[in-house]
C-alpha cells in the first residue's frame, strides 16, 4: 500500500474539481437554465456570459464534484486492486542483493 495514498487523493480530488469548476462556471453548459441566472441589468438573464445566481453556483458545485469523487474513487481501486506491491525476500544472513529474490 502507498503510504501517501491520502494526500495523493486529496490532490487528485481538488485538481480534478477546480478544473470541472472552473470550466462550467466559464462556459455555463445547458444544465444551467434562465433561473440559474441573476437577473441584474443588461447581463445575465439570456446571455450566456451571465452572472449566476446562488442556485447557479450550487449546481456548479455540485456538477464539479461528481467528477472529482469518480476520479478519487478510480484511483483507490486502481491503487488498491490493480496494482501489486513488489516484494523482495532475501534470505537469512544475506550480505548482498545477489541472494535476494523477488516475489510478486
Amino acid at each position: 500500500m502507498d503510504n501517501l495514498i491520502i494526500w495523493k487523493s486529496l490532490i487528485l480530488f481538488f485538481t480534478v474539481y477546480y478544473i470541472f469548476w472552473i470550466i462550467f462556471y466559464t462556459f455555463q453548459p445547458d444544465f444551467l437554465n434562465s433561473e440559474d441566472k441573476a437577473r441584474n441589468g443588461n447581463r445575465g438573464y439570456d446571455g450566456s456570459d451571465g452572472y449566476l445566481s446562488d442556485r447557479g453556483r450550487l449546481k456548479v458545485f455540485l456538477y464539479s464534484l461528481i467528477p472529482a469523487f469518480i476520479s478519487v474513487f478510480l484511483y483507490l481501486f486502481y491503487s488498491f486492486f490493480l496494482i501489486k506491491p513488489v516484494k523482495i525476500q532475501c534470505k537469512k544472513g544475506s550480505k548482498n542483493l545477489g541472494e535476494c529474490s523477488i516475489k510478486k
